[in-house]
């Protein structure tokens, strides 16, 4: 797979470009590496738009937006991942053709985005409140 493909690419519509993998690639073992890369690449796009919430054990982190106008984080479920993600970028699969994200993809990029060394900046109630403080300046 060509890597330069993960660049920060747009469609015809102006739309970022984000390359999923394969869904076919998603059960063959052999290719758990790259399935994993992609969806690191998925992750680190989408850190400039999502945040890491996260939780203590056993509880998993979890992904929240931050909303402008109310001024605190809201928080996403995988359906509402899949939605944002739809919406915000042109998804492609790594032959370059339009894909309807996945639910089964969606959940690979979750992963991504909650695991602890995730690409998403950190959201707690200290950074909404400090981002709350901000505003107010």
């Amino acid at each position: 797979m060509n890597l330069s493909f993960f660049g920060h690419r747009q469609d015809e519509d102006g739309k970022p470009v984000m390359v999923v993998p394969f869904i076919k690639d998603t059960d063959d073992w052999r290719k758990h590496d790259l399935v994993k890369a992609t969806c690191r690449k998925c992750a680190e796009q989408l850190a400039g738009f999502l945040y890491r919430w996260a939780k203590s054990w056993p509880a998993l982190s979890t992904i929240k937006t931050w909303d402008d106008k109310e001024q605190r984080f809201l928080g996403m479920d995988l359906s509402l991942l899949q939605e944002f993600i739809m919406a915000s970028f042109s998804v492609r699969t790594p032959d370059n053709r339009e894909w309807l994200l996945d639910r089964n993809i969606a959940a690979l990029i979750w992963a991504e985005c909650i695991a602890d060394e995730s690409p998403l900046p950190p959201a707690s109630w200290a950074v909404e409140s400090n981002r709350k403080t901000e505003a107010k300046v």
